[in-house]
């Protein structure tokens, strides 16, 4: 259980073992506290189950993490035993309302909701889904903190990155790849070269006019290789 409870202590408190809020809770009560938020009528049954001393305050509470971890151990236990007495456990492993129902799933909901949320959750496909005053939701739970990764619904599911596309341009072989900077000139200037040629051939048909279709470009280009030469 250490991987569920370490989920839901970062999004409880961030391991804030003096947390508290003044949300109304179970019994129409005010106030959680501690790293996983315990109401005040949840730390009121720890106390009559001797987990926790009679009368002990919010703020001792907060100020002690023995007395949080043992209220954690005894709350979840608790869970376990009342989920398994109303017949919860034949849920697991089944997926309900396209959220998969793990005993982690079902801890996470009746810590937010109480016992008889999980079970009404469960039990009517869940439509009963309840949100917090923070919009937190019951499948919310269930989905964040149930431990099922890899079989999250569509509308929880991170989404997923497209494969077998390119994300960067292909790139474009150069044409004038092993040219000669002079090389490069005459083709950039649409003069003819000959590729069995030694290069002074190839000059020798740029001065005698051996060339494709004269154009600015290409008289550009004799007239900087004509520079070039000392013509």
């Amino acid at each position: 259980m250490a991987g569920f409870l370490e989920s839901l202590i970062g999004t409880e408190s961030g391991g804030n073992w003096a947390a508290q809020n003044s949300e109304v809770g179970a019994g129409g009560m005010a106030g959680h506290f501690g790293r996983l938020q315990f109401g005040r009528a949840r730390l009121e049954d720890a106390m009559r189950a001797g987990v926790i001393p009679q009368g002990m305050t919010p703020e001792q509470f907060m100020a002690d993490p023995q007395a949080q971890q043992r209220v954690e151990a005894w709350h979840f236990a608790d869970i376990d035993a009342q989920a398994k007495n109303m017949g919860l456990d034949r849920f697991i492993g089944q997926s309900v309302n396209g959220i998969p129902i793990t005993q982690d799933a079902i801890r996470a909901m009746a810590h937010l909701g109480g016992i008889g949320g999980a079970a009404k959750f469960l039990t009517t496909g869940g439509q009963y889904n309840p949100s917090d005053a923070y919009g937190t939701s019951l499948a919310d739970y269930a989905t964040r903190h149930g431990g099922a990764r890899s079989a999250l619904p569509s509308q929880y599911a991170p989404q997923p990155t497209p494969t077998g596309l390119l994300t960067t341009p292909m790139a474009q072989p150069d044409p004038m790849q092993g040219l000669s900077p002079l090389e490069r000139m005459l083709a950039a200037g649409g003069f003819a070269q000959d590729a069995k040629a030694a290069p002074i051939a190839n000059i020798w048909n740029a001065l005698s006019g051996k060339r494709g279709p004269v154009t600015a470009q290409g008289q550009s280009g004799l007239g900087g290789l004509l520079k070039m030469l000392g013509a």
